[in-house]
């Protein structure tokens, strides 16, 4: 049985308004991605040989790094500089180990994930990427500043960052509006342009969540796998720890570990309440309790190296002093 406190329902409520904003972006973020991908595909092909990658480009190990681009063929720079023409962040770190480069004038996706935070090197289609990565791609990609202001969509980034990082996955009653009002103002901004935003604030109002659940027996016969555009209490507790545990592992690998023990640890308490609802998280389980070792270990460890840094500095003044108190005794002789 999963039983949630008026906290646990409010973070996640805006976890679910989050999926449903995703589902409801997918209509507007394909068709105008391939459009996006069309226009670069005629402009290179106009303005270049029009060859094909030969050698199949590949910067799967390419570290980003401000200002330095990947090496690429004759066929593949043309995409790679008419991307980088369109990037907003010219001068930070382009992922362009997100791509494939020699299927950028096949795979719109492949060009779009440029755009998107790191680690999508193996995904390949919309079903793939959670709403942080549409909203980079719409942030970072300058095609679609004519349809919404940049800060509404960061906005948006900042609730879901707020949903990754929250290391209890609570939220109160005014943190909760406060999410929500930043999801439907953008879903508002944009309704001219994506008509299944429309109803986005309708939907989220009137979407409920089933705060109470309990499977047939101690679990059910066989793990359930929510549909990817499931926004049910279910679908959204699953898929929400599926991209919650890939985030905390980002930030492992990252180095960002200040309040990482105790997301990880929240997100482990999260599973264990919800594993009556039958579905199978055990790899997400495992990578969790992992890093937990992980960062105890390294706590032990820094904690240990201050110990002997202490006791280092406590003998050192010693050695010290039992060097200097002989001259002191004579100089206090002498003065005496």
């Amino acid at each position: 049985m999963a039983i949630y406190d008026d906290n646990d329902q409010n973070w996640l409520k805006v976890a679910q308004s989050l999926r449903i904003l995703r589902r409801r972006l997918r209509p507007f973020v394909e068709n105008e991605t391939e459009i996006y991908h069309n226009s670069l595909r005629t402009k290179i092909r106009n303005t270049s040989s029009g060859t094909t990658c030969q050698t199949k480009c590949n910067i799967k190990k390419w570290n980003p790094i401000p200002k330095k681009l990947p090496l690429m063929c004759v066929a593949c720079v043309p995409w790679r500089d008419e991307i980088l023409a369109n990037h907003s962040a010219k001068e930070g770190p382009i992922h362009w180990n997100n791509c494939t480069p020699h299927l950028w004038p096949s795979k719109k996706w492949e060009v779009a994930k440029a755009y998107m935070p790191r680690g999508l090197k193996r995904k390949c289609n919309f079903d793939d990427f959670d709403i942080s990565a549409l909203l980079n791609l719409m942030t970072c990609c300058k095609y679609f500043r004519r349809f919404i202001q940049e800060h509404k969509l960061n906005q948006v980034i900042e609730v879901r960052n707020s949903v990754m990082h929250c290391p209890d996955m609570t939220f109160s009653k005014e943190e909760k509006e406060g999410h929500l009002d930043k999801i439907r103002d953008l879903g508002q901004a944009l309704a001219q342009h994506a008509p299944d935003l429309m109803k986005l604030s309708e939907e989220i109002e009137m979407t409920p969540l089933y705060l109470i659940m309990v499977a047939q027996g101690p679990r059910l016969e066989a793990a359930f796998v929510p549909r990817i555009d499931d926004v049910s209490t279910v679908g959204t507790t699953f898929w929400t720890l599926k991209e919650r545990t890939e985030f905390l592992l980002q930030c492992y690998d990252e180095g960002q570990l200040d309040g990482l023990k105790e997301a990880v640890r929240g997100t482990i308490n999260c599973l264990e309440r919800n594993k009556y609802y039958g579905f199978d998280l055990s790899k997400e389980e495992e990578i969790l309790l992992w890093m937990e070792e992980q960062l105890i270990q390294q706590e032990k460890s820094a904690k240990a190296q201050q110990a002997a840094r202490r006791l280092f500095l406590s003998y050192g003044l010693i050695f010290a002093v039992s060097l200097l108190w002989p001259r002191l005794l004579s100089l206090l002789a002498h003065s005496a």
